[in-house]
């Protein structure tokens, strides 16, 4: 549902003015798309990277491997 707006122009300046409510909400919904979008972008990059040790493209060291080291 769209928020209820009210259109101010001043000095060649156009604006819209929304209730704190709607603000909140619209707030929460872009933290939520947000984070969303984040988790996808880093999964596709974990992809990526999983493809290109397959094909050998990457080098990679087994968790066994790193904990020994560090």
């Amino acid at each position: 549902m769209l928020p209820k707006t009210t259109q101010i122009t001043y000095q060649q300046q156009q604006g819209f003015f929304i209730s704190l409510e709607d603000w909140d909400n619209f707030l929460k919904e872009y933290q939520k798309i947000e984070k969303i979008t984040n988790l996808r972008a880093g999964l596709k990059d974990v992809f990526q990277e999983v493809k290109d040790i397959q094909t050998e493209k990457q080098s990679y060291i087994t968790m066994e491997k790193f904990l020994d080291k560090y």
